[in-house]
């Protein structure tokens, strides 16, 4: 019998077509042929609220007793806030469990002054927010060991942080100001937002998620420095100080920012990395943006690279690499040093700013293999020499400047070479 409940039929008709013939208030197939978009926000809304339903906050609070390292799993945590089933944090499998539920923790010696430690003795992959690591007056230290800890939230305190081999996953900012032990271990800042990453010496930085994290002080990374995901890696004016072993990675569609566009601090390239062990994904991005002049390195072959901040010169000495685009941004000058060198630029060139090729006698080779090109400024000293190769098989736009207004649309079937006289 249908049902002539106007709130009835409205739900239905989240659901699709409504039908009279439907006889109950169950969704039928035959009765609904598709899902509307209302439908679609309806479930995600329901879904949602069926999440965060029963959700609870709870703080767990450990006063680290006298004696041997005491475990994670076996401590005596104090639990103040919404009631949990789970008896220490970031369990999983307690009675009432969501997905959702959030486990704050406070780790803290309350004892005389001294060190004493609890010791992460298994893997922990969720419902962890805040971590706060507290001298009161003694200081707190905990040891990940070679397990992990995921966590969501903060990491803040002035205890210590050993990192044994283990890995932290953190999504939140890291303002910890005590003792951070890297051991062999990692670190993994892995929100999906803007994190502040802590200035300090770490084993391997991964950088990874999504949004800009960005350093608070100079860092230094004694194993690997990874960049993935879609995350940016800011190092506003602070020096990223590098090894001679380990690897730095920048994967597809990330990005690391050199310098900070309101600050005349020269930030350089990650230092002491070796060229064989530098892989920059050819869709990563570079960007030198000091508001002052710097230095670009030479040690890597880029994948994007960009030169900014207005008024500032950025100076690379010695053949070129971009496997991506070269853009120089605004009233900037990306300028070759001393010798004559070869740019190779696999991708377009881009931007208002200023190439300059000089140098007498200096027979510089500028080869572009983009589609387009374009310069607000290009300079080159006359008589030198100097060449721009176009060497796309295929349509290719070969750059105006201030200096040579020629716009050629050009279909190079063979590489064409434009001589600078």
């Amino acid at each position: 019998m249908e049902s002539n409940k106007p709130a009835g039929r409205a739900i239905l008709a989240l659901f699709g077509s409504y039908s009279a013939d439907s006889p109950h208030w169950g969704i039928r197939v035959k009765s609904y042929s598709y899902l509307t978009k209302k439908s679609i926000i309806f479930l995600l809304v329901l879904f949602q609220f069926v999440v965060s339903f029963g959700q609870a906050t709870t703080t767990f609070t450990l006063s680290i007793p006298l004696g041997p390292p005491t475990n994670w799993d076996a401590a005596a945590w104090v639990i103040t806030g919404d009631p949990t089933g789970a008896t220490y944090p970031g369990q999983t499998g307690y009675a009432g469990e969501n997905p959702g539920d959030i486990h704050h923790v406070v780790i803290q010696n309350t004892a005389a002054a001294g060190l004493r430690t609890v010791v992460l003795n298994l893997i922990i992959t969720s419902h962890i927010g805040n971590v706060a690591l507290n001298n009161a007056p003694g200081t707190p230290k905990l040891n990940i060991g070679n397990n992990s800890l995921t966590m969501s939230g903060n990491l803040t305190g002035n205890g210590t942080f050993e990192s044994g081999s283990g890995t932290l996953f953190i999504a939140g900012d890291n303002t910890h100001s005590g003792t951070y032990t890297a051991g062999t271990g990692t670190m993994d800042y892995n929100g999906s937002g803007a994190q502040s990453v802590r200035g300090t010496g770490y084993n391997n930085l991964t950088i990874s998620g999504s949004g800009t994290k960005t350093m608070a002080a100079a860092l230094t990374v004694n194993g690997n420095l990874a960049i993935s995901g879609s995350a940016i890696l800011a190092t506003s004016s602070f020096q990223i100080t590098g090894n001679m072993v380990g690897t730095l990675t920048m994967t597809a569609g990330t990005g690391l920012t050199l310098g900070n566009s309101a600050v005349a601090t020269a930030v350089l390239f990650p230092s002491n990395f070796m060229s064989t062990n530098i892989t920059l994904d050819a869709t990563s991005t570079v960007v030198y943006q000091a508001n002052i002049n710097q230095a670009v390195s030479n040690v890597p072959a880029y994948g994007n690279l960009t030169v900014t901040t207005n008024g500032t010169t950025k100076t690379y000495s010695g053949d070129l690499t971009v496997n991506g685009d070269l853009t120089v941004n605004g009233t900037a000058i990306f300028t070759v040093g001393a010798a004559a060198v070869t740019w190779n630029v696999k991708g377009n060139l881009a931007g208002a700013g200023t190439l300059r090729m000089n140098g007498v006698g200096l027979a510089h080779v500028l080869n572009l293999a983009g589609a387009t090109n374009t310069i607000g400024t290009f300079t080159t000293a006359a008589g030198s020499g100097s060449v721009v190769n176009y060497t796309r098989a295929g349509d290719q736009q070969v750059f105006v400047s201030a200096l040579r207004p020629v716009h050629w649309q050009l279909q190079a079937i063979y590489p064409v070479t434009a001589q600078l006289i």
